[in-house]
């Protein structure tokens, strides 16, 4: 447990999903995270609230689950599922997930997300974690974007630990340009149109709604007609997020490569003072050898005069 609010997780799984994809002989992709860290430099926010984006089907309402889940094993007592954790003594695990749309109760959608987000700010705290999946849907995209941003801004100012799903752009820029607020991806092979469930921490992630379609069969006609709806705005963020996840990539085999390169120069410096040192041990052999030899030979010469 932490004492300065942090909460990492390095590995972690979802236990009823990997027990679900180990009967079907997979394995479940681990997640790595942290939050909460205090701020690097004085003046600066610490990061308390993570944007996650991505496309559907991507893993994203299992990152909620798995840090949730996470966070009540901790404080039951039950072995967390990651290879490290590291959490908070959270007070409340605030939760807005799934659609509790009610016919009975005359709730919509959109309905039931208010109420029970409104139940969520009325019981935060700092030591609260908060989760919300979807923030801002079941209503008007600019307005739903709005609100959201306004709540989770709401939920930063209160410090606490927030973590929240979207498929807003607007929500994807609060998160870049926001102090304490990190966005994050739930990455899409873009070759074999699949998610890869690999969360990647510092860069936001496309929706790829027409991709996935595409990838599910729907008619090549009904995919070009609606790449042709898009706005140029949309199709200029969906390059910038590609853009992202390029340089992200391209600066991760970098980073791979400069280590490795490290690794092998540590090596060959450790080699060659292992070298040097036998032969300065091989030297000094010798030059004792040698300055034995002369002093034989001298008390020789001294006996013999």
């Amino acid at each position: 447990f932490s004492s300065d609010a942090s909460l990492e997780l390095n590995a972690a799984r979802h236990p009823v999903l990997a027990d679900t994809l180990r009967a079907q002989g997979r394995g479940v992709v681990p997640m790595t995270l942290a939050l909460g860290a205090p701020a690097v430099s004085p003046g600066a926010s610490p990061e308390t609230v993570l944007v996650i984006s991505g496309p559907n089907t991507g893993g994203k309402t299992v990152a909620l689950k798995t840090v949730g889940l996470a966070a009540l094993a901790a404080q039951s007592g039950i072995p967390v599922a990651a290879e490290t954790a590291r959490l908070p003594l959270f007070d409340r695990v605030l939760v807005d997930i799934g659609d509790e749309q009610s016919i009975a109760a005359d709730l919509s959608t959109f309905s039931a997300h208010v109420l029970n987000i409104r139940s969520m700010l009325e019981a935060a705290t700092a030591l609260s974690l908060v989760l919300v999946d979807e923030l801002g849907t079941g209503t008007a995209p600019e307005e739903g974007a709005a609100l959201a941003v306004a709540l989770l801004d709401e939920f930063r100012a209160r410090g606490c630990l927030t973590f929240a799903t979207t498929h807003h752009d607007r929500l994807k820029a609060y998160a870049s340009t926001t102090p304490g607020v990190l966005n994050a991806a739930v990455e899409f092979d873009e070759v074999n149109l699949r998610p890869t469930y690999r969360l990647m921490v510092g860069v936001p992630g496309g929706s790829s709604g027409i991709d996935i379609a595409r990838r599910l069969g729907l008619p090549a006609p009904v995919i070009e007609r609606a790449r042709s709806q898009l706005s140029p705005e949309a199709r200029e963020a969906a390059d910038l997020i590609a853009y992202l996840h390029r340089s992200r990539d391209e600066l991760e085999i970098l980073k791979r490569d400069a280590l490795r390169a490290a690794q092998e120069l540590a090596q060959e410096k450790k080699k060659l003072q292992t070298e040097w040192t036998e032969r300065q041990r091989k030297r000094l052999k010798e030059l004792e050898q040698q300055f034995a030899a002369t002093i034989e030979k001298h008390e020789k010469e001294v006996a013999r005069a």
